[in-house]
């Protein structure tokens, strides 16, 4: 199919393949935009293009998704009876990939698994399940920033389109004997992932499909901890419990399992069994200080981005329109763009910045200072960031500029004075 045009975008090369169809990287020809295209199989095991056409029509579901660590749908269709879903386009590196070097260290594993289990909990808080998670479908972003793609927009009970199609090694029991998914199949499925991160291998992987699926339904897996003898017993305990076969004994939510997983990351943070080895140290009482006025200065921006980012879904009606448009209403639309995407970045920025990713929060605010050089927010987080690595020239360069556009900035003003100390220790 390379080559060919679906949906208005030119497919120029395929980039994944999975039980519901193969996703192709490609250009929408009207934006002129790199954009991420899946086209569905026709008769994915033993589907009728119908119930594929209900998958595709599900998809529109996963279009009202806005987080950071889930990849937005921008529209779907169908195309000479193909149906097909136009996604957001994500550089990075499949977790597969990553997974075929063997275990991950303790620290990474942690940091993904809790990423991806807020994003499913979001997903889920919307009516949402994913049905298909498994490593293809997680990217790892170059600001280290894991992205889940592929939803499938599946609906509680959707049991004609969710037959048994997928990953046999990443699907739940219920979904191996073609019973509805549910949010709990997919705290299965991202229990595999763990297990997997943590070992080098999912529990079950025979020979074929089916005696894989066989397994899933009739097989306890070996603990973890048993293959991983670093692994904390309590993390341990935590996968068990997402593979348990009962869907009732997991956890009630992905929710739980985003802080289960965080209290067992900061155990280790603070020096229990298995502590884990950072590239950072902790924050000290002074940068936490530095960061919660910062923060606190950010709250007006935080209700900013709930109200923004849910328009961007309308970006490509505003592009286009502004094709025809009179100057001063092209003006117009592409600063509303360029407002959406500022709005975007500081919204990635505050994510990473919450779970210590500094460098690359500091990149993603970088990226806003650009789109907006008369904001002083961004520069604010910059200068936090850099009183946390130590580097207070670097944070009094971004302080200046704060103070350069807002002379009376109080947060600015009042980490100067310790800035300006600490230079001149």
């Amino acid at each position: 199919m390379i080559g060919m045009t679906i949906g208005g975008c030119r497919l120029l090369e395929q980039i994944g393949e999975g039980g519901f169809g193969t996703v192709y990287k490609a250009t929408q020809t009207s934006l002129d935009r790199c954009v991420a295209v899946k086209v569905f199989s026709p008769n994915c095991s033993g589907q009728t293009n119908s119930s594929a056409a209900l998958d595709a029509a599900s998809m529109r579901l996963a279009g009202k998704l806005e987080h950071p660590n889930i990849i937005r749908t921008y529209y779907c269709g169908t195309d000479s009876d193909v149906p097909f879903v136009v996604m957001e386009y994500v550089e990075g590196k499949t977790l597969d990939k990553t997974l075929a070097e063997g275990p991950m260290p303790l620290d990474t594993v942690l940091y993904i698994s809790i990423q991806i289990a807020m994003a499913l909990d979001y997903a889920h808080e919307r009516g949402i399940i994913h049905a298909d998670l498994n490593p293809r479908n997680i990217i790892m972003t170059k600001d280290n920033r894991p992205v889940l793609g592929d939803f499938l927009g599946s609906q509680p009970g959707n049991s004609e389109a969710r037959n048994v199609v997928g990953v046999p090694e990443y699907l739940s029991p219920e979904q191996a004997k073609g019973l509805d998914s549910t949010p709990k199949s997919d705290i299965y499925s991202l229990g595999i992932i763990i297990y997997e991160m943590l070992t080098g291998h999912p529990p079950f992987s025979e020979d074929t499909p089916s005696d894989t699926l066989f397994r899933q339904i009739s097989s306890e897996p070996v603990p973890p901890s048993k293959v991983n003898k670093n692994i904390p017993a309590r993390l341990d305990k935590l996968v068990m419990r997402m593979l348990a076969k009962n869907p009732e004994i997991r956890h009630e939510s992905c929710e739980a399992v985003a802080k289960e997983l965080e209290m067992i990351r900061s155990e280790l943070l603070s020096g229990g069994k298995g502590r884990l080895r950072q590239g950072f140290k902790p924050v000290n009482p002074l940068l936490t200080a530095a960061l919660l006025l910062v923060i606190g200065a950010m709250g007006c921006v935080g209700y900013l981005i709930q109200q923004t980012v849910a328009e961007e879904r309308e970006l490509d009606a505003i592009a286009a329109a502004s094709l025809s448009l009179p100057a001063q209403a092209a003006a117009d639309a592409l600063e509303s763009s360029v407002i959406v995407r500022y709005n975007e970045e500081m919204r990635r920025g505050q994510n990473l910045l919450e779970h210590r990713q500094y460098r690359a929060a500091a990149t993603t605010f970088h990226r806003a200072c650009k789109l907006r050089p008369d904001q002083v927010d961004p520069h604010l987080f910059l200068a936090a960031i850099f009183i946390e690595r130590e580097d207070f020239r670097l944070a009094k360069a971004e302080l200046d500029c704060v103070l350069e556009m807002d002379p009376e900035n109080k947060e600015a003003l009042s980490a100067m004075k310790y800035v300006q100390t600490r230079i001149q220790e």
